[in-house]
C-alpha cells in the first residue's frame, strides 16, 4: 500500500481545485517587482478557494492547493512524510503479529517502502514541475503528478513481487547480520590473546625462556 497512500490524499486536493477553478481554470505565473505571483483566469465571483485574481506565489492557500512549483513541492513533500508513518508503523505492526518474523525482516520490509515511497514521491515531483510548465490549466500538474506516483508506484511493486526484492534484501541483510558477528567473534578471540601474548614477550625477553612452555 505504500505508494498509493500519497495519491490518494492527493486526489481530495485535487477535487477540490477542481471544484473551485472548474476544469477550464487556468493560472499562470508572472514576476512582478522580482517576486513570483500566480494569476487566475475566470471570474472571481465565482470561486470560494481563490475569490483573488492574483496571488503571491508563497501564499498559504496556493501552497496548500498544489499550485504552482511550491505547491507541488507541499504536496510530494507532505504526502511522502504521511505515507512513510503510515506505512512504517504498519509494517512494524505486521512484523510483531507475524509468526517467525525477524528483526532481518523487519529492517528489509521498512528498506522496501522507503524506496517504494521515495522514488514515486521524486517521479511524481519532477512530472508535476514539468506538465506545470506545458499547461496553464490549473489542475493538470496535479493529474500528471499524482498518474506518474501512482504508475511508478504500480511497476515498483510488480518488479519487487516478481523477482522478491523485499525477501532477497532481508536474506542479505541477515547474511551480513551474521558475518558481521563472526568478525566480533574472531577480534574479541584475537583481542583475548593479546594479554597474553604481551606476558610471553616481557618474560622472553627478562628471563629467556617460553612461558608457555613454563605452564603446566
Amino acid at each position: 500500500m505504500a505508494p498509493y497512500v500519497s495519491p490518494i490524499i492527493d486526489t481530495a486536493t485535487l477535487a477540490l481545485v477542481c471544484k473551485d477553478l472548474g476544469l477550464a481554470g487556468r493560472t499562470l505565473s508572472k514576476v512582478i517587482n522580482g517576486r513570483q505571483y500566480i494569476a487566475f483566469s475566470g471570474y472571481p465571483g465565482l470561486r470560494t478557494l481563490f475569490p483573488g485574481t492574483i496571488y503571491s506565489a508563497n501564499n498559504r492557500k496556493i501552497i496548500k492547493m498544489a499550485i504552482g512549483a511550491l505547491g507541488i513541492k507541499r504536496m510530494v513533500r507532505i504526502g511522502g512524510i504521511l505515507t512513510f508513518c503510515i506505512t512504517v508503523s504498519l509494517t512494524i505492526l505486521e512484523a510483531f503479529l507475524r509468526e517467525h518474523s525477524t528483526c532481518y525482516d523487519l529492517v528489509g520490509n521498512i528498506a522496501a517502502d522507503l524506496i517504494k515511497i521515495g522514488i514515486p514521491a521524486l517521479m511524481c515531483y519532477i512530472a508535476g514541475i514539468i506538465a506545470g510548465g506545458f499547461t496553464t490549466i490549473a489542475f493538470w500538474p496535479i493529474v500528471v503528478a499524482i498518474s506518474i506516483s501512482v504508475f511508478v508506484g504500480f511497476r515498483i511493486d510488480a518488479i519487487d513481487d516478481k523477482h522478491q526484492l523485499t525477501e532477497k534484501l532481508a536474506v542479505a541483510l541477515e547474511k551480513l547480520g551474521q558475518e558481521i558477528e563472526e568478525k566480533q567473534e574472531q577480534l574479541q578471540k584475537v583481542l583475548g590473546l593479546v594479554p597474553h601474548a604481551i606476558e610471553r614477550g616481557i618474560i622472553w625477553r627478562a628471563l629467556g625462556a617460553d612461558i608457555d612452555n613454563l605452564l603446566p
